[in-house]
């Protein structure tokens, strides 16, 4: 069907300046909405929600000493620990390799892994009961560095470490205390015993092996 033809000398509705037609504002707005679409899309529950202003929380960075704080009086979320429970639990572990008379009575001892608790004070009650190697098991580096700075005596690093900068922090954590990390191949072992040639320390390594479990 042929399309029907203006007449001819039929008026045109004027369009205001600097405006557009309302098909082009309409096909406008739908690409306008698209493009917003995408971007809450990509980065969800900004739609219409005000940003948070910049700067500090009220109370972070704020050290609290909470210890003796009755239950009732703490302010929610905090973590506690129950510290009969855990002295308790640390008890039953020194017994178990020290034995009842509190006497080193067997070759085996633990070495607690830090990331248990990730805190120096709980590792320092757990060397002081006794049973343990009188050192910590740490997951990384960085890890290893905060229990020698709280007086670990002897760390191992349970993954391997190949990164040139840690592997400096790892020869000069060697350099105060008895050090020793995983290795599962022969270039790592390249890597480590450069870095430790380099400063003169000594560097332990356990071999890592996969037993497919």
């Amino acid at each position: 069907m042929a399309r029907a033809r203006r007449q001819r000398g039929a008026r045109r509705r004027p369009v205001r300046p600097g405006r557009a037609c309302t098909r082009d504002r309409r096909l406008a707005a739908v690409r306008a909405r698209g493009r917003r679409d995408r971007v809450c899309a990509a980065r969800p529950g900004l739609r219409g929600a005000r940003r948070r202003p910049r700067g500090r929380l009220a109370g972070v960075g704020e050290r609290r000493v909470l210890i003796g704080t009755p239950v009732l009086e703490l302010e929610t979320p905090v973590l506690v620990v129950d510290l009969d429970a855990l002295e308790h639990n640390i008890g039953v572990i020194a017994r178990h390799y020290c034995g009842e008379s509190g006497e080193a009575e067997k070759a085996i001892r633990l070495r607690p892994h830090g990331k248990n608790h990730k805190a120096p004070e709980i590792l320092a009650m757990q060397v002081a009961a006794g049973g343990t190697v009188g050192g910590v098991c740490a997951a990384k580096v960085s890890e290893a560095e905060v229990f020698v700075e709280a007086g670990a005596g002897n760390v191992l690093i349970a993954n391997q470490v190949v990164d040139p900068a840690k592997i400096r922090r790892l020869v000069a954590l060697a350099g105060r205390v008895e050090t020793t990390v995983a290795v599962d191949s022969d270039v790592q072992v390249a890597l480590l015993a450069r870095g430790a040639a380099s400063s003169g320390a000594a560097l332990g390594v356990v071999i890592e092996v996969d037993t497919m479990m």
